[in-house]
């Protein structure tokens, strides 16, 4: 024993010692900490909800047709197909090939057609304004940033270090080219042209003039800093910033005329301009960072203050007309008006704590699945839901009507299959939970 002890120098016996230490004085602030929990609780800390995790929506786009998208991170949204008076989560928006696949970036080219890129460099369509999707390409680097004149021509910003660089498709996806940029200024809003690309930078604007390939800094003897730039055409385009500031251009950015929607004596207490649209070069919209809104009819010469729910949480909206609109944010919010703005009705999110999927059966009929056997289906666009029993313990993950006649439930371990329609369904154990179906052919 004593020999052993020998072969332990001075410097580990104090190492040792200075261990004990330490740990008994964590010890003690641990009690400390404990005994003070009940105070803090009381006195610094409320509850929030909703829950951590769960900031709000942040995009929202809703098309002529009734159908509709909202975003509210890489891996959280919600469907519309009425026009919003009925939204529900679909998984397959937000996975893909039957794995968690969250989306990079997502833009609306019309109505119609939208594009999407993924963390695992699938870039995807839909045409049908989100509700179904269908793969264009794979392999792609990390597109970000995706904007498209038309439905060919898009660009996408690609970060490498502290560096941007531009990838540029003419074919609506299939194939992205680098265009060799490498600068760490690269911003990219709107694309006017093949080659002509305009972006924001602080008080300043990024213009490049061959696809992507070259970058310049463009002084436009900005007031303050810009948050937002929106085209209408080639030579309209308007931005948005700090104290309340818009501008206007009509020669493609070149040149720009300011106003502020503050006097000067309120300007520096005028909250920030965080988004700016407009449906044409004289209506257009602006939405301040703390959720108030203002509107033009005029090109932007005059603004007046309209309606907006819960002003503290918006944080994102979209005109499909001059009446028409919808808006989203924090806590869940979600509101529409039909009014240009003046008044907004707060909308319903359906089961959107419950469903996991949703399909079509044909062009009328949709379905969708959920957690303790939720299975319901519709025939008048979410108005009203006939209920069917299948199995009330069984969580439904997905779901998918191939065909008509043919459709598909899949849960944990098991498979349910309909070959009338959904009027009966035949359970089949499977070693798998699918939370996603591709189908080659029906069966």
């Amino acid at each position: 024993m004593w020999s052993s002890l020998k072969s332990i120098s001075s410097i580990d016996i104090l190492n040792f010692l200075a261990m004990k230490i330490i740990h008994k004085f964590l010890y003690s602030l641990l009690l400390l900490a404990i005994g003070l929990c009940p105070v803090f609780a009381q006195n610094q800390w409320t509850r929030q909800n909703p829950k951590p995790g769960f900031n709000g929506y942040l995009g929202i786009h809703v098309s002529s047709n009734g159908n509709g998208v909202i975003l509210a991170d890489h891996y959280q949204g919600l469907k519309t197909i009425n026009g919003g008076d009925f939204w529900f989560n679909d998984a397959s928006f937000f996975n893909g090939n039957g794995q968690i696949n969250p989306i990079n970036s997502v833009v609306f080219v019309n109505d119609s057609l939208v594009y999407v890129s993924r963390h695992n460099g699938n870039f995807e369509k839909s045409i049908d304004g989100g509700i179904t999707w269908s793969l264009v390409s794979q392999g792609n680097p990390l597109l970000g940033g995706l904007t498209f004149k038309d439905s060919l021509l898009g660009f996408a910003i690609v970060s490498s270090g502290q560096n941007k660089i531009v990838y540029r498709t003419t074919n609506g996806g299939l194939t992205w080219q680098n265009r060799n940029t490498s600068q760490a200024f690269v911003a990219l809003n709107q694309a006017l042209s093949l080659n002509k690309l305009i972006g924001l930078w602080a008080e300043k604007l990024t213009i490049s003039n061959n696809g992507g390939t070259n970058w310049a800094i463009l002084e436009i003897g900005c007031p303050n800093w810009i948050r937002d730039l929106t085209f209408v055409n080639d030579s309209i385009g308007f931005l948005a910033g700090d104290s309340g500031l818009v501008g206007k251009t009509t020669n493609g950015g070149q040149t720009w005329n300011y106003q502020f929607l503050a006097t000067d004596s309120t300007r520096m207490n005028f909250e920030p301009i965080g988004k700016v649209k407009f449906l044409n070069a004289g209506s257009g919209y602006l939405l301040t960072v703390y959720g108030k809104i203002f509107r033009t009819t005029n090109g932007g010469i005059t603004w007046k203050k309209v309606g907006s729910p819960r002003e503290s949480t918006a944080k994102n909206f979209h005109f499909i007309n001059s009446l028409e609109g919808w808006l989203c944010g924090g806590n869940g919010l979600i509101a529409k008006t039909i009014d240009g703005g003046d008044s907004w009705q707060i909308k319903t999110k359906g089961f959107i704590n419950t469903i996991n999927g949703a399909a079509f059966q044909g062009y009328n009929r949709i379905w969708v699945v959920g957690l303790n056997g939720l299975l319901r289906y519709s025939d008048d666009k979410c108005k009203t839901w006939v209920k069917v029993s299948l199995d009330s313990n069984a969580d439904f993950n997905s779901i998918s009507f191939p065909s008509p006649m043919k459709g598909y439930i899949g849960g944990n371990g098991f498979i349910y299959k309909t070959s009338d329609g959904g009027q009966n369904w035949l359970k089949v154990p499977i070693p798998l939970s699918p939370s996603r179906f591709n189908f080659i052919s029906p069966d």
